[in-house]
């Protein structure tokens, strides 16, 4: 992993643009989080994220509240690009419920803080 943050840390400004953009598309591609229909997928986007942490982890380090903010930031513009690209089809009517918002706004940002600040206790405690 040491060879990805010393990656992470020479091309610092690529890395951000990418990782930010794909926060953000993939808010718009996951919405919504429908466990019976797409478990598969569903376990592939938070192994995804999974390394998206890792990789926020090699960008900011002790930052906790920044990484929050900033992955609830991207993924709600995703989850509102999706709104209004799809506004008046039935399938964005029909999924567009306060829990489906908040499952799908909450869960992500606070995954991806989860594991990132795994990856900073870890770090501090070696």
């Amino acid at each position: 992993m040491q060879k990805i943050y010393d990656l992470i840390a020479v091309n610092r400004k690529l890395v951000i643009v990418i990782t930010y953009a794909y926060i953000a598309i993939s808010g718009y591609f996951s919405f919504p989080i429908n466990t019976e229909k797409r478990f598969l997928l569903l376990v592939l986007i938070f192994i995804l994220y999974f390394y998206i942490a890792h990789i926020l982890y090699g960008l900011y380090k002790k930052r906790t509240l920044y990484v929050f903010c900033s992955t609830l930031l991207l993924n709600s513009i995703g989850l509102l690009c999706r709104v209004l690209i799809e506004w008046g089809e039935y399938s964005i009517t029909r999924n567009l419920t306060p829990v489906n918002i908040g499952i799908h706004l909450i869960s992500i940002p606070v995954f991806m803080t989860v594991v990132y600040s795994i990856l900073t206790y870890r770090r501090v405690n070696k």
